[in-house]
């Protein structure tokens, strides 16, 4: 034990010398750049760009080895999505659905359901994993009834709606007859906080990883040595941006009414209010930022259901949590904080 503690001090001691007698006019190593698209995960597609620590100095601490490190996040996003993806017959979820209990649950569908709660407690409602059924309405053709056949199928379908009537005994967890649950606004973030854990574990110190309509930006952008920047997509024109944030360890996520839609003409949308079970009208495109990706996830869709007013209300609550809400008359509400990223 003492020779190998006694080797790496004298290649400490040796690298630090190196170190001390290179000219000045000697250009130091760039962090090189490792990046990475996944197709066909969670849902949608997935980006991840890692900066790896130059130099045989990172290595002899035994700094990341970035290839190695994406192949562990891409390995962690399929282990969570075989957990609680809805369509996968051999996940947790899927058969939490199928049988409506499920006994010894792992630590994440625990974690993600308990997440999912707390969030249905605080938007009253506005963020609820069960609208499953709702959902299955509208997208198997209630678009193309009458507006009384649209509301009699709803108010049938809302019986079954409703986190609160979820319960959870230590690790097992029960659903009333007719639940079914969908952790399809929650879970994209808290994969992606999964990532961030792989990157610091492995001494990442800059890296952006993308997962949806979601991102994570991880120290600064090495190509700028400034904070990363990210573009909130213009409705009108999805090919523009209407502003700019510079946003550094913290996640960014939008929703946004313009992205899917369950018709041809566009006029019911993904985000569906659980409280009525119709989309929301409020917003036409809610950014959140927050320290960590599974709020900004949640708390996305919570306040375009939420609506401007009460939206920006729920987020002054909250410690380190911005927003920028486009109401549906094109008008733009900015959190007392959002200063702090916004470039204007």
């Amino acid at each position: 034990m003492k020779s190998r503690t006694a080797a790496l001090g004298l290649a400490l001691i040796t690298a630090i010398a190196i170190i001390a007698v290179i000219p000045h006019s000697v250009s130091i190593e760039q962090p090189k750049k490792f990046d990475r698209n996944i197709d066909g995960i969670m849902d949608t597609t997935a980006y991840m760009e890692i900066y790896e620590p130059a130099g045989f100095i990172d290595k002899l601490l035994g700094r990341s080895d970035a290839e190695k490190t994406m192949d562990e996040i891409e390995g962690r996003w399929r282990e969570i999505e075989s957990i609680i993806s809805v369509y996968d017959k051999n996940s947790e979820a899927y058969k939490l659905n199928k049988y409506k209990y499920i006994e010894n649950a792992s630590d994440e569908l625990l974690y993600v359901l308990e997440q999912s709660l707390y969030y249905y407690d605080i938007t009253g409602g506005a963020f609820d994993i069960t609208i499953k059924p709702i959902l299955e309405l509208w997208s198997s053709g209630l678009w193309e009834k009458s507006i009384e056949e649209q509301k009699e199928a709803v108010e049938e379908a809302k019986r079954f709606v409703g986190a609160d009537k979820i319960t959870i005994k230590g690790r097992s967890i029960y659903l009333q007859e007719g639940m079914e649950v969908d952790f399809g606004g929650i879970g994209k973030g808290y994969a992606l906080d999964e990532a961030v854990k792989i990157l610091r574990e492995h001494n990442v110190e800059n890296a952006l990883i993308r997962l949806g309509g979601q991102e994570y930006c991880l120290g600064m952008s090495p190509k700028r040595n400034s904070p990363w920047r990210i573009g909130l997509t213009n409705p009108e024109n999805t090919s523009q941006s209407i502003t700019t944030f510079e946003i550094t360890n913290a996640s960014i996520s939008t929703s946004g009414n313009y992205e899917r839609y369950f018709n041809p003409d566009k006029s019911v949308h993904h985000i569906m209010d659980p409280r009525t079970g119709f989309s929301a009208s409020p917003c036409i495109s809610v950014t959140i930022i927050a320290e960590n990706a599974t709020a900004a996830d949640a708390l996305s869709t919570s306040v375009f259901v939420l609506g401007p007013e009460e939206g920006m209300e729920l987020v002054e609550s909250l410690s380190n949590v911005e927003a920028l809400v486009i109401d549906n008359n094109r008008e733009i509400y900015r959190s007392s904080g959002i200063n702090r990223y916004e470039i204007l």
